[in-house]
């Protein structure tokens, strides 16, 4: 009676891939470590404001562009939200903070951070032909931080006019 014993290396293939299937299932279940802070970061874009209506990624270089940033739960104590806006050529343009205090665990922060574009001099704009400088068109970033440590960031566009 034959009986149909698998070759050693499709054992091993089977294996490993129980192994890296476990693995990837422990990576991505695994409870946090006690003590950690888990700080959940909501963000929305405007171009209109305040009051917040309707959020938008798309803007013209006419827009002013609020970012409405929501972190928390957050610890009672000192803290620190600093806002980094990144040109599509990968430069830091501004930086903007707000240092804040709460005075009981599991508070919500919320605070609006925005950028308004500079039109280019009547000399420029009569060579260039352009009211703004061309190096604010195309995919910004903008990087969020909480205490020193990078959060998130939320990325939008500027369009030509």
């Amino acid at each position: 009676m034959a009986r149909n014993i698998p070759q050693a290396s499709s054992t091993k293939g089977y294996t490993m891939k129980k192994l890296l299937s476990f693995l990837l299932l422990l990576l991505f279940t695994a409870a946090p470590l006690q003590g950690e802070n888990l700080t959940t970061l909501e963000t929305a874009m405007y171009d209109k404001g305040p009051p917040f209506k309707k959020s938008t990624v798309e803007f013209s270089p006419f827009d002013t562009i609020y970012l409405n940033v929501y972190v928390g739960p957050l610890p009672k104590g000192a803290h620190s939200l600093s806002i980094e806006w990144i040109t599509p050529a990968g430069k830091m343009t501004r930086q903007q903070g707000s240092d804040f205090k709460l005075d009981k665990d599991t508070n919500v922060y919320n605070r609006y951070f925005w950028l308004k574009f500079g039109k280019s001099g009547p000399l420029k704009s009569m060579f260039s032909g352009g009211k703004f400088s061309s190096k604010v068109y195309g995919r910004w970033t903008v990087k969020i931080s909480l205490d020193g440590n990078f959060i998130g960031e939320q990325k939008f566009i500027v369009n030509e006019i």
